[in-house]
């Protein structure tokens, strides 16, 4: 009950209308920066009006484990808000929160930088900048 209040004060703070864009703005600058970023990460889901506003899926690369690379990310900053899929898509699949207070340019920033880190450690190539420049750039 405590976490629904805060929920319901937050969006009667914010409005909804300005936290739905938010959170709108955080799907769309996470799907640009990782597809910007490179290295084989590319959305879960195809279609970005397929795709949850608070929650972006990623597809690792072919001999990428997720769990693992979301561990490294984490390794450097474990606050982010990044968690492999479960199960069976624990192997595949990255899911970057981008509700609440993660719904910020700063977070899906950090995230990607990371997950960019992580994936450079494997020898993939990867642009940082590109990233960077692309949630910047999608984000409204």
């Amino acid at each position: 009950m405590l976490a629904l209040e805060a929920c319901v004060e937050r969006i009667e703070a914010e409005g909804l209308d300005a936290l739905m864009a938010r959170h709108a703005s955080a799907a769309a600058a996470t799907r640009a920066g990782a597809l910007a970023l490179g290295g084989g990460l590319e959305p879960y889901v195809y279609e970005a009006k397929d795709a949850a506003p608070v929650a972006t899926t990623l597809r690792t690369p072919e001999g990428v484990n997720a769990a693992e690379l979301v561990a490294k990310a984490l390794a450097a900053d474990p606050s982010l808000p990044l968690i492999a899929g479960g199960g069976a898509l624990s192997g595949e699949m990255i899911r970057v929160n981008h509700y609440g207070v993660d719904a910020t340019p700063g977070a899906v920033q950090s995230s990607l930088a990371a997950l960019g880190a992580a994936l450079g450690e494997t020898g993939r190539a990867v642009d940082l900048e590109g990233a960077r420049r692309a949630v910047t750039e999608a984000w409204r």
